[in-house]
Protein backbone atom coordinates (compact mmCIF):
# COMPACT_ATOMS: atom_id res chain seq x y z
CA UNK A 1 0.00 0.00 0.00
CA UNK A 2 1.20 3.44 -0.88
CA UNK A 3 1.93 6.21 2.06
CA UNK A 4 3.25 9.07 -0.97
CA UNK A 5 0.19 11.71 -1.35
CA UNK A 6 1.76 12.53 -4.86
CA UNK A 7 -1.48 11.43 -6.84
CA UNK A 8 -3.68 12.89 -4.36
CA UNK A 9 -1.86 16.22 -4.53
CA UNK A 10 -2.02 16.28 -8.42
CA UNK A 11 -6.02 15.57 -8.36
CA UNK A 12 -6.23 18.17 -6.27
CA UNK A 13 -4.12 20.54 -7.85
CA UNK A 14 -6.31 19.21 -11.66
CA UNK A 15 -9.05 20.18 -9.87
CA UNK A 16 -8.41 23.89 -8.29
CA UNK A 17 -7.21 24.84 -12.04
CA UNK A 18 -10.28 23.45 -13.21
CA UNK A 19 -12.95 24.85 -10.75
CA UNK A 20 -10.97 28.13 -11.39
CA UNK A 21 -11.83 27.72 -15.41
CA UNK A 22 -15.58 27.35 -14.01
CA UNK A 23 -15.59 30.54 -12.05
CA UNK A 24 -13.86 32.17 -15.32
CA UNK A 25 -16.53 30.94 -17.49
CA UNK A 26 -19.55 32.02 -15.04
CA UNK A 27 -18.67 34.63 -16.13
CA UNK A 28 -19.98 34.36 -19.76
CA UNK A 29 -23.30 34.95 -20.34
CA UNK A 30 -25.93 36.28 -22.04
CA UNK A 31 -24.96 37.91 -25.48
CA UNK A 32 -21.37 38.41 -24.58
CA UNK A 33 -21.34 34.47 -25.19
CA UNK A 34 -23.16 34.46 -28.16
CA UNK A 35 -20.44 34.73 -30.38
CA UNK A 36 -19.99 32.02 -33.60
CA UNK A 37 -16.56 32.22 -32.79
CA UNK A 38 -17.05 30.82 -29.36
CA UNK A 39 -16.01 31.95 -26.08
CA UNK A 40 -12.16 31.37 -24.97
CA UNK A 41 -13.25 30.78 -21.11
CA UNK A 42 -15.73 28.14 -21.84
CA UNK A 43 -13.89 26.40 -24.98
CA UNK A 44 -11.03 26.10 -22.44
CA UNK A 45 -12.88 24.73 -19.28
CA UNK A 46 -14.55 22.14 -21.81
CA UNK A 47 -10.95 21.06 -23.56
CA UNK A 48 -9.04 20.75 -19.96
CA UNK A 49 -11.70 18.70 -18.68
CA UNK A 50 -12.04 16.39 -21.67
CA UNK A 51 -8.29 16.67 -21.75
CA UNK A 52 -7.82 15.52 -18.01
CA UNK A 53 -10.84 12.51 -18.46
CA UNK A 54 -8.87 11.33 -21.37
CA UNK A 55 -5.60 11.00 -19.28
CA UNK A 56 -7.61 9.19 -16.33
CA UNK A 57 -9.05 6.45 -19.11
CA UNK A 58 -5.64 5.73 -20.12
CA UNK A 59 -3.49 5.97 -17.01
CA UNK A 60 -5.46 5.29 -13.83
CA UNK A 61 -8.73 3.46 -14.78
CA UNK A 62 -6.49 0.43 -16.65
CA UNK A 63 -5.28 -0.40 -12.62
CA UNK A 64 -9.39 -0.71 -11.48
CA UNK A 65 -11.12 -2.30 -14.69
CA UNK A 66 -13.76 -4.15 -12.90
CA UNK A 67 -14.13 -1.80 -9.20
CA UNK A 68 -16.85 -0.83 -7.98
CA UNK A 69 -15.58 2.82 -8.13
CA UNK A 70 -14.64 2.63 -11.59
CA UNK A 71 -18.47 2.32 -12.48
CA UNK A 72 -19.18 5.57 -10.21
CA UNK A 73 -16.24 7.30 -11.65
CA UNK A 74 -17.89 6.67 -15.39
CA UNK A 75 -21.29 7.69 -14.32
CA UNK A 76 -19.98 10.63 -12.94
CA UNK A 77 -17.68 11.35 -16.00
CA UNK A 78 -20.61 11.04 -18.21
CA UNK A 79 -22.76 13.31 -16.31
CA UNK A 80 -20.09 15.56 -16.73
CA UNK A 81 -19.71 15.27 -20.59
CA UNK A 82 -23.55 16.09 -20.97
CA UNK A 83 -23.52 19.22 -18.83
CA UNK A 84 -20.83 20.85 -20.78
CA UNK A 85 -22.31 19.48 -24.04
CA UNK A 86 -25.37 21.60 -23.26
CA UNK A 87 -23.07 24.44 -22.46
CA UNK A 88 -21.42 24.36 -25.72
CA UNK A 89 -25.12 24.38 -27.01
CA UNK A 90 -25.60 27.35 -24.92
CA UNK A 91 -22.79 28.95 -26.17
CA UNK A 92 -23.48 29.01 -29.58
CA UNK A 93 -27.26 30.28 -29.07
CA UNK A 94 -28.84 26.61 -29.58
CA UNK A 95 -32.45 27.35 -29.64
CA UNK A 96 -32.71 23.71 -27.93
CA UNK A 97 -31.47 25.43 -25.17
CA UNK A 98 -33.47 29.16 -24.98
CA UNK A 99 -35.66 27.64 -21.71
CA UNK A 100 -32.25 27.39 -19.36
CA UNK A 101 -31.13 30.09 -18.30
CA UNK A 102 -27.11 30.41 -17.65
CA UNK A 103 -27.12 30.54 -13.82
CA UNK A 104 -28.99 27.41 -13.92
CA UNK A 105 -26.48 25.86 -16.60
CA UNK A 106 -23.74 26.71 -14.26
CA UNK A 107 -25.37 24.75 -11.37
CA UNK A 108 -25.62 22.13 -13.22
CA UNK A 109 -21.82 22.08 -14.27
CA UNK A 110 -20.80 22.88 -10.67
CA UNK A 111 -23.16 20.01 -9.02
CA UNK A 112 -21.66 17.48 -12.02
CA UNK A 113 -17.77 18.68 -11.43
CA UNK A 114 -18.17 18.84 -7.61
CA UNK A 115 -19.57 14.83 -8.07
CA UNK A 116 -16.50 13.83 -10.96
CA UNK A 117 -14.14 14.97 -8.14
CA UNK A 118 -15.83 13.49 -5.50
CA UNK A 119 -15.76 10.05 -7.46
CA UNK A 120 -12.09 10.71 -8.93
CA UNK A 121 -10.54 10.98 -5.00
CA UNK A 122 -12.47 7.61 -4.25
CA UNK A 123 -10.59 6.18 -7.30
CA UNK A 124 -7.45 7.68 -6.30
CA UNK A 125 -7.74 6.38 -2.55
CA UNK A 126 -8.48 2.26 -4.15
CA UNK A 127 -5.32 3.14 -6.14
CA UNK A 128 -2.77 3.87 -3.46
CA UNK A 129 -4.75 0.94 -1.19
CA UNK A 130 -3.20 -1.50 -4.33
CA UNK A 131 -0.28 0.19 -5.36
CA UNK A 132 3.21 0.99 -3.73
CA UNK A 133 4.96 4.28 -3.77
CA UNK A 134 6.75 3.73 -6.60
CA UNK A 135 3.76 2.63 -9.18
CA UNK A 136 1.75 5.39 -7.49
CA UNK A 137 5.11 8.60 -8.49
CA UNK A 138 5.24 6.22 -12.00
CA UNK A 139 1.66 7.09 -12.48
CA UNK A 140 1.61 10.48 -11.47
CA UNK A 141 4.43 11.36 -13.73
CA UNK A 142 2.20 9.35 -16.39
CA UNK A 143 -0.81 11.64 -15.54
CA UNK A 144 0.87 14.84 -15.98
CA UNK A 145 2.92 13.78 -19.29
CA UNK A 146 0.24 12.52 -20.92
CA UNK A 147 -2.66 15.37 -19.75
CA UNK A 148 -1.64 17.92 -21.79
CA UNK A 149 -1.46 16.06 -25.51
CA UNK A 150 -4.75 14.65 -25.07
CA UNK A 151 -7.73 15.03 -26.80
CA UNK A 152 -9.94 18.14 -26.39
CA UNK A 153 -12.97 17.11 -27.28
CA UNK A 154 -15.42 14.94 -25.13
CA UNK A 155 -17.83 12.70 -25.98
CA UNK A 156 -21.26 12.86 -23.91
CA UNK A 157 -23.02 10.30 -26.10
CA UNK A 158 -21.24 7.65 -26.57
CA UNK A 159 -21.17 4.01 -24.10
CA UNK A 160 -18.88 4.98 -21.22
CA UNK A 161 -18.92 1.65 -20.24
CA UNK A 162 -18.26 -2.43 -20.60
CA UNK A 163 -16.39 -3.50 -24.25
CA UNK A 164 -18.17 -1.06 -26.40
CA UNK A 165 -17.16 1.84 -23.92
CA UNK A 166 -13.60 0.83 -24.37
CA UNK A 167 -13.52 0.33 -28.25
CA UNK A 168 -15.54 3.59 -28.51
CA UNK A 169 -13.33 5.78 -26.58
CA UNK A 170 -10.30 3.85 -28.84
CA UNK A 171 -11.82 4.95 -31.92
CA UNK A 172 -12.16 7.82 -30.73
CA UNK A 173 -9.14 8.83 -29.74
CA UNK A 174 -7.63 8.33 -33.20
CA UNK A 175 -10.28 10.57 -34.68
CA UNK A 176 -10.09 13.18 -32.32
CA UNK A 177 -6.33 13.63 -32.75
CA UNK A 178 -6.82 13.69 -36.75
CA UNK A 179 -9.13 16.63 -35.86
CA UNK A 180 -7.41 18.30 -33.60
CA UNK A 181 -4.49 18.83 -35.66
CA UNK A 182 -6.58 19.75 -38.51
CA UNK A 183 -8.69 21.75 -36.92
CA UNK A 184 -6.85 23.60 -34.51
CA UNK A 185 -6.93 22.68 -30.58
CA UNK A 186 -9.36 24.21 -28.17
CA UNK A 187 -5.98 24.72 -26.21
CA UNK A 188 -3.36 25.74 -28.35
CA UNK A 189 0.23 24.99 -28.38
CA UNK A 190 1.65 27.51 -30.51
CA UNK A 191 0.84 30.72 -32.18
CA UNK A 192 -1.33 29.53 -35.34
CA UNK A 193 -0.87 32.06 -38.52
CA UNK A 194 -4.34 33.39 -39.56
CA UNK A 195 -5.76 30.77 -41.93
CA UNK A 196 -8.79 30.90 -44.54
CA UNK A 197 -12.38 29.66 -43.32
CA UNK A 198 -13.03 26.30 -45.26
CA UNK A 199 -15.24 26.08 -48.48
CA UNK A 200 -18.58 24.95 -47.54
CA UNK A 201 -18.41 21.33 -48.64
CA UNK A 202 -15.30 20.91 -46.45
CA UNK A 203 -17.35 22.39 -43.56
CA UNK A 204 -20.29 20.04 -44.09
CA UNK A 205 -17.69 16.97 -44.18
CA UNK A 206 -16.12 18.46 -40.97
CA UNK A 207 -19.64 18.80 -39.77
CA UNK A 208 -17.76 22.59 -38.40
CA UNK A 209 -19.31 25.24 -40.12
CA UNK A 210 -17.35 28.01 -39.59
CA UNK A 211 -18.32 31.80 -39.80
CA UNK A 212 -15.08 33.53 -40.45
CA UNK A 213 -14.70 36.99 -41.43
CA UNK A 214 -11.41 36.99 -43.84
CA UNK A 215 -11.79 35.63 -46.88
Amino acid sequence: MGTTDCLRESVQHTYDDLHGRLEAACEIHGSASHSHRGSPPIDMLCACVAQHLHAVDEVLLPCLPMHRDTHDFRAAQHEVEVVLAHVKAHEFGSTYEHTFSWSAMWNDVRDAMTALQREEEALVARLCDVLDDGELVKMTDELARREPREPTRPHPYLPHTGAAGQAMRRVMRVVDGFWDEADGRYVPVAPRAPRKAPGPLKQYLMGNPRFDDEE
